[in-house]
């Protein structure tokens, strides 16, 4: 993260903005919101994973410069609950880190869809990837999903 509110041109801007609403709608939309208020685990993972992923966030936790830990919290998200609730997840995280001014909030839309929605998709197109090779085997699971979708 840390974009500046003067990195994108307003035409870049706007369609940024587009993007992240037609990802935001279809996360939104693929949702079961029945199963889901009825699923006490599943709240408590989802909401858990947002202040967990809000408190990272937060520290500016890093490996190394460019390489920051928020991208493998979004697979980890992405592998438990799916791409749309890590989707939800992340930009809660994200709206934490705008309150308390880590973000500017002009920036939302853009840090929404470069450090959430692109990482949780991309996350969940490996794991459908190694779900089609069928390859049955845990560390391949481990490998293909964990570090190439955090990668």
């Amino acid at each position: 993260m840390g974009m500046t509110e003067n990195l994108l041109s307003t035409s870049q801007w706007i369609i940024t903005l587009l993007l992240f609403l037609v990802i935001l709608v279809r996360a939104l939309r693929s949702i079961d919101w029945q199963a889901f208020r009825k699923d006490n685990a599943l709240q408590h993972s989802f909401f858990g994973a947002a202040v967990v992923l809000g408190f990272v966030w937060q520290l500016r936790a890093g490996i190394s410069p460019g390489l920051a830990i928020h991208v493998f919290g979004i697979t980890v998200i992405t592998l438990m609950l799916g791409w749309a609730l890590a989707v939800l997840a992340g930009l809660m995280a994200l709206v934490i880190t705008v309150i308390t001014g880590r973000e500017p909030l002009i920036m939302f839309a853009a840090n929404g869809l470069i450090t959430v929605m692109v990482p949780a998709i991309v996350s969940h197109g490996i794991m459908l990837w190694e779900r089609r090779r069928d390859f049955r085997n845990f560390f391949a699971y481990i490998f293909f999903c964990g570090f190439f979708g955090a990668g």
